[in-house]
């Protein structure tokens, strides 16, 4: 680190060292360990039941994964009906998302995107209740 802030105008490290001091906050922190051990083991339980044991092909669990996760986040209805309010509430959790309008628009827009990263958003914007509460639901309706 000191070779880098070396290299660097001595009015830029004043600038950039400050931040190196302010602490993350702790709720954070923990969000960020569970969305990736969270991820880790919705993935390997939905690889686990198509892929290895069902003898699927890829990207079978991540599709069967999205669409389980769509169903979840719209109060257990299928896609294909009228997003409910819990669904549109899960994407207002995203400070650029403030009305259903602009919620339909990025829907459409994510449904362009390759499948990890529409989960990936999903899983995101998911609390950490939401995605306990989602991996009990997959390893009770999956039975792995």
């Amino acid at each position: 680190m000191n070779k880098i802030f070396g290299k660097l105008p001595i009015d830029i490290v004043y600038r950039i060292i400050p931040y190196t001091y302010h602490l993350q906050d702790k709720y954070l922190l923990s969000d960020i360990k569970n969305y990736h051990e969270s991820k880790k083991t919705i993935d390997e339980l939905y690889h686990t039941l198509f892929i290895i044991n069902n003898g699927d092909t890829e990207p079978t669990d991540k599709k069967w994964l999205l669409n389980d996760i769509r169903v979840y986040s719209n109060g257990f209805y299928a896609h294909i009906y009228p997003y409910c309010n819990i669904f549109y509430n899960t994407f207002f959790r995203s400070i650029q998302l403030q009305s259903k309008e602009q919620v339909n628009k990025y829907i459409t827009i994510l449904k362009k995107k390759n499948i990890t990263t529409q989960i990936n958003i999903f899983w995101g914007l998911f609390t950490k209740f939401e995605r306990d509460e989602f991996i009990q639901y997959g390893r009770s309706f999956l039975s792995v």
